[in-house]
């Protein structure tokens, strides 16, 4: 995964990222990028929240068993 600065246009890969605001402005960027392409907002979509904070959660807790 590339930093946030430095990802491709496309790249929402997370893994292993367990900063908030890195999940926070990627969401944003993936929202602003669908309303942009087909005007579907994924905020309207409980499966993509699902998703998304699922994957949020689930890199945090693998994070902490790391340590």
């Amino acid at each position: 995964m590339a930093d946030l600065a430095h990802r491709a246009p496309n790249d929402t890969d997370l893994f292993g990222d367990t900063c908030a605001a890195d999940w926070a402005e990627r969401f944003v960027d993936v929202r602003l990028q669908r309303l942009g392409e087909d005007g579907v907002d994924i905020a309207d979509d409980p499966d993509v929240m699902l998703a998304w904070f699922a994957g949020a959660i689930e890199t945090g807790r693998m994070a902490a068993e790391e340590d």
